[in-house]
């Protein structure tokens, strides 16, 4: 049922990355409805499953219920981003423990969550270019934030793209990457920071783009 409303909502021209070329269509999206039993080994079989078939996007829809508040979906879309970044560390590391990995990655998730922002180095990067062919741009999303606002979507979720897509609107799909300029414009007043993992209801401006001048 979760899973349909995301899919039914994609099917409608809203798209779980707008910033990428092809995850706007649902057959190029994989959706997975995580459970709260077993949750660690779903997300890193699931994590292995994306990065090798080089599927276009991969939606992780969170456990129900959805978190009530913004800042309760915060944390747990970063606990959820927590074991997506393990679970790709094991393909690249894979004579690592899973302790190792932890410690080695707790530095940098711990300042993010800490700072708001999002360091994305264990997420993005692999060091065996056959498992990991390119980088991760993941997105959390949800019903916390107002319908107007980019991020809404009808269940809480994690959107994960590979960042090829994404250059690949701003070099390539000029009327793409405006229409989502368009919308940050009609939200927030101008652009933000669109890159950081779970983004602030009220995101703060940081400049306007070239067509508005």
């Amino acid at each position: 049922m979760r899973l349909d409303e995301i899919r039914e909502w994609v099917s409608r021209g809203r798209s779980v990355c707008p910033f990428a070329t092809l995850a706007h269509r649902a057959e190029a999206v994989r959706y997975v409805q995580l459970r709260h039993e077993r949750l660690q080994a779903q997300i890193w079989r699931e994590a292995r499953a994306f990065v090798s078939l080089r599927e276009k996007a991969l939606v992780l829809a969170l456990p129900p219920p959805d978190p009530p508040t913004w800042e309760a979906a915060r944390d747990v879309v970063w606990a959820t981003w927590n074991e997506l970044a393990i679970g790709v560390a094991r393909l690249n590391y894979p004579g690592h423990s899973i302790e190792e990995l932890r410690r080695s990655l707790s530095d940098d998730t711990d300042y993010a969550a800490k700072h708001g922002v999002r360091q994305m180095i264990p997420l993005l990067w692999g060091g065996v270019p056959h498992v990991l062919r390119g980088l991760l741009f993941v997105a959390g999303m949800g019903p916390q934030y107002p319908r107007e606002h980019p991020r809404w979507a009808p269940h809480t979720l994690l959107s994960s793209t590979w960042m090829d897509d994404v250059d690949r609107a701003r070099s390539e799909e000029p009327a793409l990457h405006r229409r989502v300029q368009e919308r940050m414009v009609a939200y927030a007043g101008g652009l933000y920071d669109a890159d950081e993992l779970w983004v602030a209801v009220t995101p703060k401006v940081t400049g306007q783009p070239e067509w508005a001048s």
